[in-house]
């Protein structure tokens, strides 16, 4: 699902490559600056729950092949195979949140087609790697921390986790004019995996906000503030994006929203401190490069 609205607000402006230009314009070319095989991360529960749903869009149990998703997820690595890329395939861990889509979800539980897929993922010369919480967090740590080159797969969220480039149906995007911060503030506003978000404001609108810096000033505010502050400070910061759709003294909206401020003052969940939060701290792992100083350093 990812944050509402996201894909069609960002159509206009991002670049299109083939997976195979992808990988020779960034790989392999001089003017890139880059030079080698470019390593692209793959949510691998995106991916099967799609093919899941191409093979049995009807959800009916009795009509389900376990097999066919599998030989489904066989072809596409040997469409992936044709490209000097390596894959990642990030699986969910169990430190992912228990709500997602406003719906309640077992972390604890393992998917019938883990094994399979790993097995098949080895298979082809691809790497398999598991994330302590969510794929899409990861992958974006990954990306920030230049382990991989991309994130391929169709969810937005990626963004609001900070990945840079996101790659869908094999399209690269990446997005301008709005920071990470500000695509939290669409995911608040617009909705996304973790809140239903604020009536009738959409993603457009909440862009434009985004592009006046009230994503930041909000990721600032959760910060700095403690937990009997911050009370107070999303009051102020909630009355203050509202002034501006009031007044649109910024200039970056199409004209004034009054109505628009009125629902979004009396939304009791706005903003969603626990969507705050999993936007802001999602559970990764960490990496670092090696200390020239350890002990297990050998010397030449």
């Amino acid at each position: 699902m990812g944050i509402n609205g996201l894909w069609n607000l960002i159509k206009d402006i991002p670049q299109r490559h083939t997976l195979l230009d992808f990988a020779k314009i960034n790989g392999f070319s001089y003017a890139s600056g880059t030079h080698g095989v470019q390593h692209i991360g793959v949510d691998i529960s995106t991916l099967m729950n799609q093919n899941i749903t191409f093979i049995n869009p009807s959800q009916k149990p009795y009509a389900f092949n376990p097999d066919k998703p599998l030989v489904n997820f066989f072809y596409q690595l040997c469409r992936f195979s044709k490209a000097p890329v390596v894959f990642i395939f990030v699986f969910d861990g169990p430190e992912r949140p228990n709500i997602k889509h406003q719906h309640k979800i077992n972390t604890q539980s393992v998917p019938w087609w883990t094994e399979p897929c790993k097995e098949i993922i080895e298979a082809f010369g691809f790497y398999s790697h598991q994330a302590p919480g969510e794929a899409e967090a990861e992958l974006a740590a990954m990306n920030n921390a230049g382990i991989i080159s991309a994130v391929l797969g169709p969810d937005s969220d990626s963004f609001a986790f900070g990945a840079k480039t996101v790659m869908r149906r094999y399209k690269m995007l990446e997005t301008y004019g709005v920071t990470r911060n500000g695509i939290v503030l669409v995911a608040l506003i617009s909705g996304g995996d973790y809140c239903k978000g604020v009536e009738r404001i959409g993603a457009v609108n909440a862009a434009a906000l985004a592009r006046g810096g009230f994503g930041d000033s909000l990721e600032k505010g959760f910060r700095d503030n403690s937990q009997q502050e911050l009370v107070h400070f999303l009051r102020t910061w909630s009355q203050e994006l509202a002034h501006e759709l009031k007044t649109n003294s910024l200039g970056l909206l199409a004209g004034k929203r009054p109505s628009m401020a009125d629902i979004l003052l009396s939304d009791s969940v706005f903003p969603d401190v626990k969507a705050i939060d999993l936007y802001f701290n999602p559970v990764t792992s960490t990496w670092s490069p090696p200390s020239a100083d350890s002990s297990d350093a050998v010397a030449a």
